[in-house]
């Protein structure tokens, strides 16, 4: 707690960017033509006195010890500010600390264990791939593309057997062109498959998170 009253670099921060930070807002809301709530009501108050108290020397004197006051509550602000700069920058960097520790901890405790992906990855793609086939069964441009690569593949047997039993063939002109179709096919097949992983890969996440009471 002592180092709270010691003047250090947090001080001389604090002072440098708290000005900085006080032109910035103040030059902004000259922009957007607003002003501080207070500067009205002093306004106000000034006016009240001088209405109230008609005595010239009266009014000087109570005007006197308002200013005092202001300048005094502003002191004050800026004492607490600053004390609750430097609160913010000790625990920011205690947090920092403690954010480090357990990190470190956390992939000590990783390398030395296994996860359920380790133990149980071929579960994961039978599953992956059972509810991705029936999302995908359901989405009508895939199954359109699925009878156009048949029918190119049945319209063309050298395409067959480059796709499907990876076979070096002589090509005439007409097949080459069906394999460029067929690339353009499987790219379009690819995306839709991507598209699809994406979405279950949310669901589940949104299944896991209600089960976790999250949602």
């Amino acid at each position: 707690m002592k180092n709270f009253f010691k003047r250090n670099i947090l001080d001389e921060m604090y002072e440098l960017k708290g000005d900085e930070f006080a032109d910035k807002i103040l030059k902004e809301m000259s922009k957007q033509k607003k002003e501080l709530g207070s500067l009205a009501i002093e306004e106000k108050l000034t006016e009240k006195i001088k209405e109230i108290v008609t005595d010239e020397e009266k009014q000087k004197e109570i005007l006197d010890l308002l200013n005092k006051y202001e300048l005094s509550t502003g002191d004050d602000d800026d004492f607490w500010n600053k004390m609750y700069y430097k609160l913010g920058a000790y625990d920011c960097a205690r947090m920092s600390e403690v954010v480090k520790t357990e990190v470190k901890e956390e992939k000590k405790e990783i390398e030395t264990k296994t996860v359920f992906f380790d133990e149980y990855s071929d579960d994961f793609y039978d599953y992956l791939n059972t509810n991705r086939v029936r999302m995908l069964k359901e989405n009508a441009e895939y199954k359109e593309l699925e009878v156009k690569r048949e029918k190119v593949k049945a319209d063309n047997p050298n395409i067959r057997a480059i796709f499907e039993d990876k076979e070096a063939v002589q090509l005439t002109e007409d097949e080459v062109k069906a394999v460029l179709d067929m690339l353009e096919i499987e790219g379009d097949i690819n995306t839709i498959e991507t598209i699809e992983n994406f979405k279950l890969g949310a669901r589940e996440m949104l299944l896991f998170l209600k089960q976790m009471r999250l949602l």
